[in-house]
Order: C-alpha cells, then sequence, then structure tokens
C-alpha cells in the first residue's frame, strides 16, 4: 500500500459521495481497493492502494452493512 500523504482517489471518491452518489460495492485485494459508486443508474469504479484509501473503505463498510463486497 502507498502511504499516508494526499490521495486524489480518495479525494474523487469524498467528492462523490458528498454530491449524492452512493456506494454499491467494495473489493479488497493484496493490491488495492475498489469502491464502486452509484447515482441515477450511473456507477463508477474507484481504485486506489493508499492506506488512507483503504482505511475510508473500512468505513465505508460500517455505515453501509448491506453493500456488496465482490
Amino acid at each position: 500500500m502507498a502511504g499516508w500523504g494526499d490521495d486524489p482517489v480518495l479525494d474523487d471518491l469524498r467528492g462523490l459521495m458528498a454530491d449524492g452518489w452512493v456506494p454499491v460495492a467494495v473489493a479488497e485485494t493484496r493490491a488495492e481497493d475498489v469502491v464502486t459508486v452509484e447515482r441515477a443508474g450511473e456507477q463508477r469504479e474507484l481504485r486506489s492502494d493508499h492506506i488512507a484509501f483503504h482505511r475510508f473503505v473500512e468505513g465505508i463498510k460500517e455505515d453501509f452493512p448491506g453493500i456488496a463486497r465482490r
């Protein structure tokens, strides 16, 4: 995993969620984490190997207990 510095993908994910996108799936591998968000039938997938992104994904799983895990 990448270090603790800024992660532009995490910033994008936070921005999308603030704009009404909802996480519908997460996938965690050794190489990266993937979050799929959806709004109005459109989906986007965000991928990062950054530790801050991983921590945020952990929070998403807690906040959205029914989220699909791939």
